[in-house]
């Protein structure tokens, strides 16, 4: 093996996963580490996804009930965006 190989070897293997999503309202990152399988940092990924996905879901929910609030009481609406 000369150097050139051993160099892309060792680079390979120094390699980490990292995902990441903005939603605007907030952001997932998640980022392995050398011991970190892919499959470990996507199933994390996914797990905060779908918990950022509800608290959108809740927030707008919230934001829905405040306009009605508002719209009733004849006031400004306020808004989450």
């Amino acid at each position: 093996m000369d150097d050139t190989d051993e160099e892309t070897s060792t680079n390979n293997t120094d390699r980490v996963a990292a995902l990441e999503v903005d939603y605007g309202i907030g952001r997932i990152y998640v980022q392995g580490d050398k011991t970190t399988d892919f499959s470990e940092v996507v199933a994390e990924f996914n797990d905060q996804k779908a918990d950022m996905i509800d608290t959108i879901e809740e927030l707008k929910e919230f934001d829905y009930e405040l306009r009605e609030k508002y719209e009733d009481a004849g006031g400004s609406t306020p808004t989450f965006g």
